[in-house]
């Protein structure tokens, strides 16, 4: 799986991300899944896979998230903390797990959403982060989304 390749390498020589280390946890406290992109993308047929259970109702109650709504509402959050500490950047999607605990993540609903920096690293053109990302509700797990991200060296001022 991701976490096998989830190693930190030259990260004492890192500048644009030099403010994260491994094991940091990132709280973002309650955030509610309203799901209006979802919707908004289906009725587009914006959405490569439209699912009934993504619109209306589930076997679960509510609709269930689909999965780029998943690291939307996961990774996304995230970054916006990771962006303001670190400054203008470029970044870039790496390898994306997101793996469901205890059922789907649910529209509507409200999660306790943290995240962990899994490991850090450079390479030539970029630097990189692993985060776990779990949106929890009562305490329980619910989904983990495992996320490679990076940040182009060129495009940051910390680079001439």
């Amino acid at each position: 799986g991701l976490a096998d390749r989830m190693t930190s390498r030259d990260a004492d020589q890192m500048r644009i991300l030099s403010f994260l280390d491994v094991g940091e946890e990132i709280d973002l406290g309650e955030i509610r899944l309203d799901g209006q992109r979802q919707r908004d993308r289906l009725r587009k047929g914006l959405m490569a896979e439209p699912l009934d259970w993504y619109d209306e109702s589930s076997p679960w109650g509510p609709a269930v998230a689909s999965p780029p709504t998943e690291v939307s509402f996961t990774f996304e959050s995230v970054k916006q903390v990771i962006v303001r500490r670190r400054g203008p950047a470029v970044g870039l999607y790496g390898a994306i797990e997101i793996r469901h605990l205890n059922g789907p993540l649910l529209l509507g609903e409200t999660y306790r959403v943290s995240s962990t920096v899994r490991a850090l690293g450079c390479t030539p053109k970029t630097e990189y982060m692993w985060t776990e990302t779990t949106a929890s509700r009562g305490g329980t797990p619910v989904t983990s989304v495992l996320m490679m991200s990076r940040v182009m060296k060129a495009s940051s001022g910390r680079y001439s």
